[in-house]
């Protein structure tokens, strides 16, 4: 038998059931489906998940509550549960589990539902959930690309947005015959800057110009705000590309 030192716990179990903490926005019942809707600091907050709002279960990443609580209360959730004291009647092992409405599971997809699949029928009154296996329908948030091209002459504005983003990456395609120094351009929002300076001092047609870094302090934006592309300089002509995932 492998030897421990007294204090140590391997690292597989150290968090078995891979729990995570949050804060939830509403009140929440142990087993309710949940996806995360925003942080405070590194807390994640939740929301119930429904199959009625592709935007609130559609292609979110979910979790399941393990524990239940009061509005703007600390839970534990996870990415899969086995249920167990769960009506199962008139649904043998194996028949598919989907999301439901706020927060609950169905066993099949209605009207107006959006299908996505989070769990099996185990045994009478026992329900596999887990949204990290083949089951689920969708992963990731899918990324949200805004483009714009601008002249030199002005300062062009992308939106309002229609969702709470965080932009990922930035980058310019230089249109222009010649860059010289002093031409380049910045994405901002209402905070300020969230590229770096792309400059296209020696730059020639079609020269691909990345921001360095997007700023932590202003990389995200709400929904009903704008992205506004600023130029400098005598011929920074060039297409913006941002690139951005919805939070």
């Amino acid at each position: 038998m492998a030897r421990i030192a007294p204090g140590v716990i391997p690292i597989k179990d150290q968090n078995p059931y891979e729990t995570i903490r949050a804060i939830a926005s509403c009140a929440v019942e142990m087993n309710d489906v949940v996806f995360i809707a925003g942080y405070t600091g590194d807390v994640a907050i939740v929301e119930q998940a429904t199959a009625y709002d592709v935007e609130k279960g559609g292609h979110q990443k979910l979790f399941i509550a393990r524990t239940g609580c009061e509005d703007r209360r600390a839970l534990w959730i996870q990415p899969w549960r086995i249920a167990t004291k769960i009506d199962t009647a008139g649904h043998e092992p194996g028949d598919p589990v989907y999301l439901g409405e706020d927060g609950a599971y169905a066993f099949e997809v209605t009207e107006g539902m959006y299908e996505r699949r989070i769990g099996d029928v185990v045994d009478e009154g026992v329900i596999h959930f887990d949204f990290d296996g083949p089951t689920t329908a969708y992963q990731a948030t899918a990324p949200v690309l805004y483009s714009g091209d601008v002249d030199g002459t002005n300062e062009l504005c992308i939106g309002p947005i229609l969702d709470d983003i965080e932009v990922i990456d930035v980058w310019a395609v230089y249109s222009g015959n010649l860059g010289v120094s002093g031409d380049y351009i910045e994405v901002h929002n209402g905070k300020g800057a969230i590229s770096s300076r792309m400059n296209f001092d020696s730059k020639k047609l079609g020269a691909i110009v990345r921001s360095q870094n997007v700023v932590s302090s202003t990389r995200r934006l709400s929904s009903g705000s704008s992205i506004h592309l600023k130029t400098f300089g005598k011929t920074p002509d060039c297409t913006v590309h941002i690139l951005a995932r919805r939070i």
